[in-house]
């Protein structure tokens, strides 16, 4: 299995996936979302950073909180769910 990183494509929609480290998406899963695209492999593994696509998983990066999780896109700039949500509703 292919370890996605930021900037590379989600294999469900398209849309370009972020990283996020260990520590976020263990306070992450303490809400119990449902991560929709991070393999069930790549969850239980020990890798320190994981890819996840903002799109598919809004909800569980916190969208849907006054304040969400942070996390760094494909050129190293951390920033959050609320910063780039305009962009899943104006693709072109």
């Amino acid at each position: 299995m292919k370890r996605l990183k930021a900037g590379n494509l989600c294999p469900e929609c398209n849309f370009e996936m972020v990283e996020i480290s260990r520590e976020t998406f263990q306070n992450m899963k303490v809400f119990k979302p449902k991560i929709n695209s991070i393999p069930q492999k790549i969850q239980n593994s020990k890798s320190g950073v994981l890819a996840i696509c903002p799109q598919c998983d809004a909800y569980a990066l916190g969208i849907d909180m006054e304040k969400g999780f942070s996390f760094f896109d494909k050129g190293g700039n951390l920033t959050d769910i609320h910063k780039i949500s305009d962009t899943f509703w104006n693709k072109q």
